[in-house]
């Protein structure tokens, strides 16, 4: 959804990526009450297991956070593919990571 509204109706990244979480709400909201009325889901139990998922998972990931340096968090999240580039993104990197003139600049995609 979110390269739909922004090559075919021009907007934003940001502004693409907030609208597509805006149209997941209504769907999210009438799928669960859909469930409800037809008892396919018991609430409890599904809000009780990602409750309890949430708290132990949650401790787990800030224990492994404190462990990691912040130069290798940030490397690892720089290796994920990236669409679009931010045109601010050159200036915020130094040149030793191989930005040459052929980097991405704004409006060209890249898997970087």
């Amino acid at each position: 959804m979110v390269p739909t509204l922004m090559f075919a109706f021009g907007m934003s990244g940001l502004t693409a990526r907030g609208t597509s979480l805006l149209m997941m709400i209504p769907t999210a909201v009438s799928g669960t009450a859909g469930n409800l009325r037809r008892d396919n889901v018991d609430l409890f139990a599904a809000a009780a297991a990602v409750g309890v998922a949430a708290c132990a998972t949650t401790a787990v990931g800030a224990w492994v956070a404190t462990l990691l340096a912040p130069h290798a968090a940030k490397c690892a999240l720089r290796r994920l593919p990236r669409v679009h580039r931010h045109p601010d993104s050159r200036a915020s990197r130094p040149e030793s990571e191989g930005l040459s003139s052929g980097a991405a600049t704004q409006g060209e995609l890249s898997l970087a």
